[in-house]
């Protein structure tokens, strides 16, 4: 059985996510075991409050931004 291009592609297609999927989460895992919650609470505790609640702020905007340019493609392109 021969393969053609066109079957290869989609093969790829197919092939490609999962693996990269399973790495990603075979990586993942590697790093969650070398995760000390206790070292990481004592480092929150460490940052001073204005940087903890600028932290705070600058992910909540960069969400938001996120929010509301996809709201705005999904209600300009309905």
């Amino acid at each position: 059985m021969r393969f053609n291009k066109q079957r290869l592609l989609t093969v790829a297609k197919i092939i490609l996510p999962i693996v990269l999927i399973a790495f990603i989460f075979y990586q993942g895992q590697n790093e969650l075991r070398s995760l000390s919650l206790k070292e990481s609470i004592r480092a929150i505790q460490q940052i001073p409050s204005w940087k903890f609640i600028l932290l705070i702020v600058s992910g909540l905007a960069a969400v938001a931004t996120m929010f509301f340019t996809i709201s705005f493609y999904c209600v300009r392109f309905k």
